[in-house]
């Protein structure tokens, strides 16, 4: 009877050991902007903190671009191109010395949400001259944050920003 126990714990064990590992969480990564190649190109390896363009790769870590680290002398614009689903899963403009984002032409694919200013002591700004900007691909939470906690500006002189169906616009949204 003792044997028969320890054979069947053993065997939960192993069990619960496989199912551990085969269902890894990749870790949420921030791959932030610096600029530190000195061009605009979002498509620039050297002017992202982690040494390349964020992207996802499925089963493997969760990159979050993010526009917000240290103090840039320049900023990315997006020109006639189409910056994927994978590259853009969430956007975060700010930090204290503030974010920036500005697009004149082409398309900006995010997987998910869009925020300017997540805490308060953070301020984003996006420049929308052009293109479109379609939040959402690929889930339901598509919302797009102006001043979520901190300071959010937009200025829109042209181009659009499309939500999924159940996306949200959230101004000061504290």
């Amino acid at each position: 009877m003792m044997k028969e126990s320890t054979t069947i714990r053993s065997a939960v064990c192993i069990m619960a050991a496989v199912l551990l590992a085969s269902s890894s969480f990749g870790a949420v990564l921030y791959n932030q902007w610096t600029g530190g190649a000195g061009t605009t190109d979002w498509n620039t390896a050297a002017n992202w903190n982690l040494g390349y363009v964020p992207k996802i790769t499925l089963d493997a870590d969760n990159i979050r671009a993010g526009f917000k680290a240290g103090t840039p002398t320049v900023w990315p614009v997006i020109s006639d191109t189409t910056i994927p689903v994978a590259e853009a899963y969430n956007i975060t403009l700010g930090g204290a010395s503030g974010g920036f984002l500005r697009i004149e032409s082409g398309t900006l694919n995010v997987g998910q949400y869009i925020t300017m200013g997540a805490s308060s002591t953070e301020n984003g700004t996006f420049y929308i001259n052009g293109g479109t900007i379609n939040t959402g691909q690929g889930t339901t939470n598509a919302h797009f944050f102006i001043g979520q906690q901190g300071q959010g500006t937009v200025y829109m002189n042209g181009g659009e920003i499309n939500l999924t169906a159940t996306g949200n616009l959230r101004i000061a949204d504290t």
